[in-house]
């Protein structure tokens, strides 16, 4: 410990990139790195980018260690060793080290958007959700401050909080990025400095053009350049904008300029709306693929290593019997899509009609007229032997 305290407070001696995570790696070398490098912090200041990358994926190794180790070798962590060696403690404590030492040692530059995303891809990946979403929202803040937006950080941690089904929290994360005052200050920045360089252009054009052309008339120029001017951005800022995304869709009434400052607000929302559809509901677009799997359990989540279940308080609110089975949605689900009308209403959003379910009305108000049958998603006799081997597993 001493030999590498004097390596680290030498001026001429730099930390290399893989000071971390160079073999060997195990508690015992991983803490003794760790102090070392609050010791070199102390006598010369912060480390780069890719050494605080280097100790995110070190941090992770020993996670990773931890779920892969045996039984035996995790009994042996309640005992003394013979040889006072550092067992690596549960992954809980290992991310706590690690996200004292890069977020709260390095501030300024922990919030870069390479570490962020190093912090969010990295395996096995964080499951404290208020940390997740401090971490989203620093690095998409650190972006956009230095004028280079990073929407995929954003992404990256709402793909996270979605695999947990916490979709309070993905808006609450929306809510913190894509819809915060100074994100959507900086899009009209952003509308205010193009029309500047527009009304520049259509300046100089005019100029230009009552050089070569003296007998037309100025008013003339000036005009039928801004009107050309006016339809090209005006069409670039429908390139740009998303109007309709399947699922969800802006009421008619909404400005362009609207659209575009909330344009990432959408586009997350939709996303959040159709990984609820998709592993929660039964409608009539994934109907035949719900038949031969369980229904969904908000209540049951991953943490840590462990698999966790919230006490069942539910009522059933709904439930359609069909060939001797029963469907039955969870009161969360009917209070999450609630929930979700709520949001989009105060969103100026609206719900899309599936087209699946618009085919079905048609047919039910036509009697099935003009339609024919064909096969569906799934053979209903393989839905019934997949039932058949199901109950047999069971």
């Amino acid at each position: 410990m001493t030999i590498i305290r004097r390596l680290l407070s030498t001026s001429n001696w730099k930390p290399p990139e893989s000071y971390f995570s160079h073999s060997p790696l195990n508690y015992e070398s991983y803490s003794r790195r760790l102090k070392g490098a609050i010791h070199y912090i102390a006598q010369n200041g912060r480390f780069t980018e890719s050494i605080l990358i280097d100790c995110i994926r070190a941090n992770r190794q020993l996670q990773q260690q931890n779920w892969n180790s045996s039984p035996i070798i995790q009994k042996t962590r309640s005992r003394n060793d013979f040889l006072n060696l550092k067992l690596s403690p549960s992954n809980s404590t290992l991310e706590d080290e690690l996200f004292s030492f890069v977020f709260n040692r390095h501030q300024e530059r922990s919030s870069s958007p390479e570490i962020v995303r190093s912090y969010l891809i990295t395996e096995p990946l964080p499951s404290n959700t208020a940390r997740v979403i401090d971490v989203g929202v620093k690095g998409f803040e650190y972006s956009f401050l230095k004028q280079k937006v990073e929407p995929s950080l954003v992404f990256t941690a709402l793909r996270l909080l979605l695999d947990r089904k916490d979709y309070q929290n993905s808006f609450k994360l929306i809510d913190s990025t894509f819809n915060c005052d100074a994100y959507k200050e900086l899009q009209r920045h952003q509308i205010g400095r193009n029309l500047f360089g527009w009304f520049s252009y259509i300046a100089v054009a005019t100029v230009v053009q009552a050089i070569l052309f003296p007998l037309v008339s100025i008013l003339a120029l000036f005009s039928v350049n801004t009107a050309t001017a006016g339809i090209l951005m005006y069409g670039l800022l429908r390139l740009d904008t998303a109007e309709n995304l399947g699922r969800i869709s802006w009421r008619p009434y909404v400005s362009m300029l609207y659209k575009f400052t909330h344009r990432d607000e959408l586009l997350a929302i939709n996303t959040v709306i159709t990984h609820f559809e998709e592993h929660n509901e039964v409608n009539i677009k994934n109907y035949h693929h719900s038949r031969v799997r369980k229904l969904s359990n908000l209540k049951l989540f991953d943490q840590d290593e462990y698999v966790l279940e919230l006490p069942n308080d539910s009522v059933e609110l709904a439930s359609v019997e069909y060939s001797g089975q029963t469907f039955q949605e969870e009161k969360g689900i009917v209070e999450l899509q609630q929930y979700f009308k709520h949001e989009l209403n105060s969103r100026k959003m609206v719900f899309n009609d599936l087209p699946e379910e618009l085919i079905f009305l048609e047919f039910w108000f036509t009697h099935g007229e003009n339609f024919e049958w064909v096969e569906p998603d799934q053979d209903p006799a393989e839905i019934i032997k997949l039932d058949i081997q199901n109950q047999k597993t069971d």
